[in-house]
């Protein structure tokens, strides 16, 4: 029985490691305290996002950040450490204490 558990415990683990693996698309699903909800595809190589609230669809670049990950494309900031972020645009905070969350893709069936 414990050998069973062990083959049914390797054969999975490479599933999980796939789900986030740093070199694929992921998705994140963010709510702020205040009810504002965005979502945003981190791209292959972390290099930029596609954020979209459902209003606005943005693609952002990665800047240089002295903590976390700083996504903008010159006035709209996305600011991402950890689990939490903020939004800017044009210097003014707009949102912050966001908590994501992964998010599978939707299935294309």
């Amino acid at each position: 029985m414990h050998i069973r558990s062990v083959f049914m415990v390797l054969a999975v683990l490479p599933l999980a490691g796939c789900l986030l693996a740093p070199d694929a698309e992921q998705n994140w699903r963010y709510v702020c305290p205040d009810g504002y909800e965005f979502a945003v595809e981190y791209s292959r190589n972390r290099s930029g996002v596609r954020f979209n609230d459902g209003e606005q669809q943005l693609k952002l670049d990665l800047v240089e950040s002295a903590s976390g990950s700083r996504y903008t494309d010159g006035s709209f900031v996305f600011w991402a450490q950890g689990l939490n972020s903020l939004i800017r645009r044009d210097g003014e905070t707009l949102h912050t204490n966001c908590v994501g969350d992964y998010a599978l893709p939707a299935s294309s069936d």
